[in-house]
């Protein structure tokens, strides 16, 4: 995989981020709120794309992983697999 995009990470976050500003829309603008629902279904669509083409089989328990030190001082680290 390719390891210099957190793919994991913007799959998790994308949705995230997009709720909190889907929270901050009017609802008198319904409309434009289905569309930006949308367009955040297609890009996360769009984003798992590549781990479902680059999914190899036979390493199937590391095939994709994203780890990353958090605070190393006292062990809390972030592990995605």
């Amino acid at each position: 995989m390719n390891e210099t995009f957190p793919i994991l990470s913007a799959l998790i976050l994308l949705p995230l981020a997009g709720g909190v500003l889907l929270m901050l829309i009017p609802r008198r603008k319904a409309l434009f709120i289905k569309v930006f629902a949308l367009i955040l279904t297609l890009g996360e669509f769009a984003l798992s794309l590549p781990l479902f083409l680059q999914f190899n089989e036979e390493n199937r328990p590391d095939a994709v992983r994203r780890a990353a030190a958090v605070v190393p001082g006292i062990g809390i680290s972030y592990l995605l697999a």
